[in-house]
């Protein structure tokens, strides 16, 4: 769920803007048809993540987005400048109007998502890759532009984007964290010997679940299936992202719980763990207790 509060939105855009400039980078565009993947950047330019069938196009100066009729209120609505497409095809008008929206004289390079390093960047997908870098440059616009610097990869910008937090984010982000602690402290003080790990994800669940019913801003932040993450024992020692079995936890174990829940798509994402007393132990075993130190020192020292 992104966050649709037009302020917040207005603020990210803005944002994305000046990096934009302070990179020197022309423009970027962002090619939104039916793709899951590319919608996952539509945050960070201010745009709703149920847009599709759009070109956007962000410079230092401008946002621009490039849709049919039945989407252009709405994108004005969002405070995009509008050109309507009369068809399908939206590279048709996008390239016929880059020259006016990037500037005549612009040399700086076009940034678009693809990345040779980062697989969650790299969503253009290579057949609109050919299609968009082929339109432009038939358009001439790689005359003003030396060919090797024509296009870039966005995942700079996109890092910089996204890890350059605004003061509303940050404060999304620990009312997540928040959130998330509070209910995992919650689930801790049910958990018994006994109860298998999925036991301990129904608890979890049913503690989410009360506080998204009343908070519709409250989301999971991965997929319910295997958030939680619980592992107890020497289920620990397997993989670290599985959904929770049917594995019980025993007096000497170790319990271990991943959990998040997001506000308005900011998400928290916190790991708990505890250690069950065996009958006569008052503390947890010193080989457990240090290896929970020194996952506390560390955080701390990061």
């Amino acid at each position: 769920m992104a966050n649709n509060n037009l302020e917040h939105m207005l603020e990210k855009r803005t944002q994305a803007r000046q990096i934009i400039k302070d990179m020197n980078i022309g423009a970027w565009i962002i090619l939104v048809e039916d793709n899951d993947a590319e919608k996952v950047h539509l945050s960070l330019i201010g745009a709703t993540d149920d847009s599709k069938g759009i070109v956007y196009v962000l410079t230092p100066t401008r946002a621009v987005a490039v849709c049919g009729h039945l989407e252009a209120s709405k994108q004005r609505e969002y405070g995009f400048e509008v050109i309507e497409a009369t068809g399908r095809d939206n590279l048709e008008p996008l390239v016929k109007n880059l020259a006016a929206i990037i500037g005549e004289d612009q040399t700086d390079p076009i940034a678009l998502n693809y990345s040779h390093e980062f697989g969650s960047i790299d969503t253009l997908g290579h057949g609109n890759y050919v299609k968009i870098t082929k339109a432009i440059v038939d358009a001439g616009y790689s005359a003003k532009t030396e060919p090797d610097r024509l296009f870039t990869s966005a995942d700079q910008l996109i890092m910089r984007i996204a890890s350059t937090k605004l003061p509303f984010e940050i404060k999304l982000l620990r009312e997540a964290a928040e959130l998330t602690d509070k209910v995992l402290r919650e689930a801790f003080q049910q958990i018994r010997t006994g109860m298998s790990e999925k036991n301990v994800g129904d608890i979890v669940h049913s503690i989410a679940k009360r506080y998204m019913s009343k908070d519709k801003r409250v989301g999971y932040s991965w997929p319910e299936s295997h958030n939680p993450i619980v592992l107890t024992g020497k289920g620990i020692e397997d993989s670290p992202h599985a959904a929770p079995s049917d594995r019980v936890i025993e007096q000497g174990s170790t319990v271990y719980i991943d959990f998040g829940l997001s506000i308005s798509g900011y998400t928290g994402d916190l790991q708990h763990i505890g250690y069950v007393l065996k009958n006569g132990e008052t503390a947890a075993p010193p080989e457990v207790q240090k290896m929970y130190d020194v996952l506390v020192s560390s955080i701390q020292a990061g």
